[in-house]
């Protein structure tokens, strides 16, 4: 996931080739491509809101983007 023009982007090519939740993704995306990027990008996006609810005493999130930083940053404050 990264931060750019004012939007949230996410990138499916970016995810482990062993995640089964993108499981047939790359047959979906040569069939309907648009279907499939707006599916990956539904399952991305909850795997990181569901990951960042989870801890019980508190979270630690570690961005190499500096924008997506700043963007998390601003919304946690």
């Amino acid at each position: 996931m990264r931060y750019e023009n004012n939007k949230l982007i996410t990138d499916p090519s970016k995810r482990a080739k062993t995640d089964r939740s993108m499981y047939g993704y790359v047959k979906l995306s040569k069939t309907d491509p648009v279907g499939a990027h707006r599916k990956a990008d539904e399952i991305i996006r909850n795997t990181y809101r569901t990951l960042m609810t989870r801890g019980m005493k508190g979270c630690y999130i570690y961005c190499t983007d500096k924008k997506l930083a700043e963007y998390i940053r601003h919304q946690m404050g």
